[in-house]
């Protein structure tokens, strides 16, 4: 009874085992590793304990019988099938349970000492001889399997499948038996009985073990994908050295990198320190939040650091400019270091308005995209040049648009109008005998009635009409989605307020009047300034003949 015992419980390990590698396809090593370091806890323990079957004359001692011939076939087809690396991992797996587990044993048994508890009988109290002489017998064993095995299946290509297992098996099998009793029971009285019934035990169950064994290599190689290629006879010393070189290379990586990060961080303190202390506003910016400001970037949004912390970029641009300033930020975040300038206009945090130049370029930040953005207030700037624009666009005298300023306005206008499909007419006025009233009433006078010649124009036509001084007493009014029967109505208001406004001026009475030429230009006739100013002019000097005071259409 004791025999088949013995026998079931050694190839359900098998089994275990077996089935375990089998599942590498899907799941990994992960599976075989966890059951082999199971194995390895339980042999050592039961081994510890002198768990053993006695048949006859000879004794079986289960933890090498049963147990440590599963780890060695499980050693044996991690190596054929999947290499040194993988077998180096098994190995280290075995070697490292067996030292740890005395060590847990030793210390319950201290724990219970301590403590006064009952010692802990079902817990053996490890043997420092046995534990030793079962490290160095796998060690010897596992580099023995390899050699044998690439000794039988890289020479001996001849020989069956079946033959190469089962003799590699028995060669370790058997090994193992003489090292590990030598070097366990060695002087102990029942040394040969243990020396030759694990010899025969080890015979036995490789016999039954071998075909199975055969079995799951005949069953893997037939597995698409699955080989049993040729190793050098001492890869697993191979491996295990190149496991040294793995470790130092992976010591002087990690030196490395200790100085490379401390140098990183002197280079991002002083970084830090440019961006702190320079006298324009500078930011960092990821994903449109601030990494990274100094103190001029809050006096400029008018932030604090508290609120600076919750705020976005964009809050800072206006509305209408957003859509512009994102293109052009993740266009330098994709371009990293090309620099990028854009002008915007900016919200700060009392709400006022504020025209920005900005200069931003992509970096990396912390291994990720960001953009450095260094700002200055053009509000000033721009307030003088827009004044500046204005005073050499526009009519000192008169207070409207000079003639380079109108004919710009014109030509920004026409392809408005034409976009929109839209009419406009071109008034030319022109005072009447303008010269006489200079010459009578002097220049004062022909200034004031310039001045009133404006005002009245400017009280007929609509916000979006363009009126120019085209020079002395001449002036220029774009009617901008103007038909001619509008525009002939637009100039009659104009006749009648001009002569009614001249008449307050002191000396010239009714003196002052102006003659009126008009220029229609429908839809899809090109826009022209200086046709169309022509075309009026012409009809300037029709009204003029017709005796003054007059509206005429080219």
């Amino acid at each position: 009874m004791k025999a088949w015992i013995l026998a079931a419980e050694a190839f359900t390990t098998y089994g275990l085992v077996l089935w375990s590698h089998s599942l590498r396809h899907k799941y990994g090593l992960a599976f075989f590793y966890s059951l082999i370091g199971c194995l390895t806890a339980i042999m050592s323990w039961v081994t510890d304990a002198g768990v053993a079957v006695k048949l006859g004359e000879t004794t079986f001692l289960v933890g090498s019988t049963v147990f440590y011939t599963s780890l060695l076939l499980g050693v044996f087809v991690v190596y054929v099938f999947d290499g040194p690396r993988a077998t180096r991992v098994a190995i280290l797996t075995i070697v490292g349970v067996s030292a740890l587990v005395p060590l847990v044993s030793v210390v319950l048994h201290l724990q219970m000492h301590l403590s006064s508890t009952t010692p802990l009988s079902y817990v053996p109290i490890p043997s420092l001889r046995i534990n030793i002489a079962s490290v160095l017998t796998t060690l010897a064993d596992l580099l023995f399997l390899a050699i044998s095995w690439e000794y039988l299946h890289g020479r001996l290509r001849s020989v069956p499948l079946l033959a190469k297992a089962f003799l590699t098996f028995l060669g370790v099998m058997w090994l193992d038996v003489v090292l590990f009793n030598t070097g366990a029971f060695l002087g102990q009285p029942d040394y040969l009985s243990i020396m030759s019934g694990t010899l025969l035990s080890r015979l036995i169950i490789t016999a039954f073990a071998a075909p199975i064994l055969w079995g799951y290599l005949s069953w893997q190689r037939s597995i698409k994908g699955v080989d049993m290629p040729h190793r050098p006879v001492f890869a697993i010393l191979q491996e295990l050295s190149e496991l040294r070189v793995e470790l130092q290379t992976a010591q002087e990586e990690i030196q490395r990198r200790k100085v490379a990060e401390a140098l990183l961080q002197r280079s991002e303190q002083r970084y830090r320190q440019l961006v702190l202390n320079a006298s324009e506003p500078i930011a960092v910016v990821k994903n449109g939040l601030y990494l990274l400001h100094n103190a001029q970037f809050l006096e400029l949004t008018g932030l604090n650091e508290t609120d600076i912390q919750a705020a976005s970029f964009s809050d800072f641009v206006h509305p209408a400019d957003r859509d512009t300033v994102d293109r052009m930020l993740d266009e330098a975040g994709r371009e990293n270091g090309v620099p990028h300038s854009l002008e915007f206009r900016g919200v700060t945090a009392e709400g006022g308005v504020i025209d920005i130049q900005a200069n931003v370029v992509g970096i990396d930040w912390d291994g990720a995209g960001a953009i450095l953005a260094f700002l200055h207030d053009n509000t000033a700037r721009l307030c003088v040049e827009r004044r500046l624009i204005a005073e050499a666009n526009s009519d000192e005298l008169t207070r409207v648009l000079n003639r380079r300023g109108f004919t710009e306005r014109f030509e920004a206008l026409a392809e408005h109008m034409h976009r929109q499909g839209r009419d406009c007419c071109m008034l030319y006025l022109d005072v009447d005998q303008f010269k006489e009233i200079n010459d009578t009433h002097g220049h004062l006078a022909g200034d004031m009635v310039l001045q009133s010649v404006a005002t009245a124009i400017r009280s007929h036509v609509r916000e979006g009409d363009v009126i120019g001084r085209m020079g002395g007493d001449e002036f220029a009014v774009l009617l901008a989605g103007a038909d001619n029967a509008e525009a002939e109505a637009v100039s009659r208001r104009i006749l009648q307020s001009v002569a009614a406004t001249c008449e307050t001026i002191t000396g010239i009475h009714t003196l002052a009047t102006v003659s009126i030429g008009i220029a229609h230009a429908p839809y899809g006739e090109p826009l022209s300034p200086l046709d169309l100013l022509h075309r009026a002019d012409k009809a300037l000097l029709d009204a003029k003949r017709q005796g003054k005071n007059q509206i005429r259409s080219a």
